[in-house]
């Protein structure tokens, strides 16, 4: 199977069930909801090429919105467990501020090529999904 940028959204469904272990349901809710809303924005990529697609660009907000939520979800959960859990805590934001420069270097659809986009987005979503897992291996 191709990684492609809707199945890679399948990573979400790891630290979903992990959350839930470890009794963090609002934050098992993000991750699920995320794996739900990020398959149906990249399941419509191929209408990103169309300018002023409504369906398309609502989508596309609400995938942002929720990325910014898991951003914000996974920030918390750090600021919470920093004290307690340092290693797991340091490795996740490492992880997460390679992502974000990954991203803004290869995986960003408004400044590289569609070839380049559809290629390194997949690793934008396993990535930011190992870093949010990675917070509840304690």
């Amino acid at each position: 199977m191709k990684i492609n940028n809707v199945n890679s959204n399948l990573i979400y469904l790891i630290p979903c069930i992990l959350a839930i272990l470890q009794e963090f349901y609002i934050s098992s809710l993000i991750y699920f909801t995320m794996f739900i809303v990020s398959s149906k924005y990249h399941s419509l990529d191929h209408q990103r090429r169309e300018k002023n697609n409504k369906r398309y660009l609502e989508y596309q907000k609400i995938d942002i919105l929720f990325a910014y939520l898991l951003i914000f979800n996974n920030s918390f959960i750090i600021f919470k467990n920093y004290k307690k859990h340092k290693i797991i805590c340091l490795l996740s934001g490492f992880i997460a501020i390679s992502s974000f420069i990954f991203y803004y270097k290869y995986a960003e659809a408004d400044y590289v090529s569609d070839q380049i986009y559809d290629k390194y987005h997949p690793y934008w979503h396993i990535s930011t999904g190992i870093g949010s897992a990675i917070l509840f291996l304690y």
